[in-house]
């Protein structure tokens, strides 16, 4: 059975397309993907980490303006709407391509 820690890790080897589905306005710059907010608008104040980088796992993220931070998963709801974590866990398996 896969855990949330799986599922999050499984997320982050695909951040690029995570973050190019569910956050569409944001754009690439280098190793980040910069976005608004946690919503997806427009802007930059939140990056997500597209490839590990030493001990730094891809899919982490940070909003500098807020400084909320997490994994995709802590994503899927700001921009799903899902409410339950097994509502984030389905979204989850949908977002991953494997």
């Amino acid at each position: 059975m896969d855990t949330a820690s799986d599922n999050a890790r499984e997320l982050g080897a695909h951040a690029e397309s995570f973050c190019r589905a569910y956050l569409p306005a944001g754009r690439p710059a280098g190793n980040f993907w910069q976005v608004g907010d946690v919503t997806g608008a427009r802007g930059g104040s939140l990056a997500v980490r597209l490839h590990d980088q030493g001990n730094r796992p891809a899919g982490k993220w940070q909003d500098y303006a807020t400084g909320q931070r997490g994994d995709l998963l802590d994503l899927i709801p700001h921009v799903t709407g899902a409410r339950s974590f097994a509502e984030v866990m389905r979204e989850a398996s949908f977002a991953s391509p494997t």
